[in-house]
């Protein structure tokens, strides 16, 4: 399995442009009444027509990774909101499975975060899906 960082600050477009079977956005920490402030996550949510953002100020957020799909407005069938205090590999490992995602994004709140989630990603034992794994944020993320 191949895994990159990725920085989206000067081009956020990028997440909806790349083929991507799979984007798991990491929404620790968001307020569930105040807009985004990750240009990443609010172009995903206009491409998406205001999914994210309904989903989000309803309070159906919950503990466990939950699916919108995407109806054809990206290339991705389904965008997975994960609102875990922790990103839980295994979960991740069986969605992927589950799906046939070859190719995922993983979209986090912070640099600090896509460190550690790349770590964990690492040091999971894939049981080949996924073949490249993309872990991004608005912020520079440094070399992998």
């Amino acid at each position: 399995m191949h895994t990159v960082k990725q920085s989206f600050a000067d081009n956020p477009q990028q997440i909806v442009a790349d083929s991507f079977d799979l984007i798991w956005v990491r929404c620790d920490g968001l307020v569930a009444d105040a807009p985004f402030s990750s240009h990443s996550l609010q172009w995903l949510d206009w491409n998406l027509q205001g999914q994210i953002h309904r989903w989000w100020t309803s309070k159906r957020a919950s503990r466990s990774a939950t699916f919108i799909p995407t109806f054809g407005k990206l290339q991705a069938p389904f965008v997975a909101l994960d609102c875990a205090s922790a990103l839980n590999t295994e979960n991740l490992a069986e969605t992927c499975k589950g799906l046939g995602a070859k190719q995922i994004l993983i979209l986090c709140k912070d640099a600090s975060e896509v460190s550690s989630v790349e770590k964990e990603i690492r040091h999971q034992k894939f049981s080949g899906f996924p073949d490249r794994v993309v872990v991004g944020s608005d912020e520079a993320v440094g070399r992998s």
